[in-house]
């Protein structure tokens, strides 16, 4: 993850990143097990975006 869309903000993220998998596995394990436990489905963005626009609608 980086704050700042800029080449350097991405070499040094992708950098990390190749450095952590593979000098600390572990740690790269735990971060893909917290992944797959996040729900990325269709239907809940869809759930968001029905709340969004619902919200939106009521105060318009």
């Amino acid at each position: 993850m980086f704050d700042k869309l800029t080449p350097r903000s991405i070499y040094d993220t992708v950098g990390w990143a190749v450095w952590a998998y593979y000098n600390r596995p572990d740690h790269i394990a735990a971060m893909r097990k917290r992944a797959m436990k996040k729900d990325f489905s269709w239907a809940r963005a869809a759930k968001e975006y029905e709340s969004l626009y619902v919200s939106l609608v009521k105060h318009h």
